[in-house]
């Protein structure tokens, strides 16, 4: 499967709508009605394949090249009177399906691309009401709460390039390095809903930064105005 979000979800509802809508004409313009299931279990075979795949858009896309399915209904089916004639366009249908599946993924990004923007903070953090921030590090010092206008800060608040990449053994495993520039996590916060932008997100030591990692990429987003509790810091 490929979808780990609610676009990408819809569209692979809607390649198995189209290859269901195909088979049940099909099924309706053949004389001789075959059994259902039997229809079903052809289709799921057809769809096997030898495949190459390749990485675009920060997936693995998976391209079709063999119908190893349909050669292995062939052989089965080939000497048993009129069952290959009348299953053949069933295991076709069902290696279409790999390019039916392949066309609804190109349009799911394209539209997920329109719904959300993963260039906005608010992208990963749009639901701070179970929120709490959580010292990773000796350096985060106090206990730092959100600052009241947190929501409306984050919206204003731009992308900039991060000179080096933080990574989580970095910030979590080595208690002992000093100066840590993000002690501080932003734990329970919730993104776009549908955007499946899972991130661990940190936030810098002087209350101005958040580093955004997800397992693709790592964003990080600079304001003017400080995020956390002066108070509390």
């Amino acid at each position: 499967m490929w979808f780990d979000n609610i676009v990408d979800l819809i569209f692979y509802l809607v390649a198995l709508g189209i290859i269901a809508f195909l088979a049940i004409r099909i099924y309706r313009k053949q004389e001789e009605k075959l059994s259902k299931w039997k229809v079903i279990v052809v289709i799921i075979v057809g769809v096997f394949s030898f495949s190459i795949h390749f990485p675009m858009f920060e997936k693995t896309v998976e391209l079709a090249i063999l119908p190893l399915g349909v050669w292995i209904l062939y052989f089965l089916l080939r000497n048993k009177g009129n069952s290959w004639k009348n299953y053949r366009p069933y295991a076709l249908l069902g290696f279409a399906g790999n390019y039916i599946f392949l066309a609804a993924f190109f349009i799911s990004i394209f539209i997920y691309h329109l719904i959300y923007d993963e260039n906005e903070l608010s992208h990963y953090i749009s639901d701070i009401s179970e929120a709490e921030i959580i010292p990773v590090h000796p350096d985060g010092e106090g206990n730092p709460q959100l600052s009241g206008d947190f929501m409306e800060i984050i919206s204003k608040m731009k992308q900039k390039e991060f000179f080096s990449v933080v990574s989580y053994d970095d910030m979590v495993d080595d208690f002992q390095k000093e100066n840590e520039r993000f002690p501080y996590l932003l734990a329970n916060s919730k993104p776009r809903w549908g955007s499946g932008a899972d991130a661990v997100i940190y936030i810098e030591k002087d209350g101005k930064g958040i580093l955004v990692n997800t397992e693709k990429r790592s964003v990080y987003f600079r304001s003017n105005e400080k995020v956390l509790k002066e108070k509390d810091l």
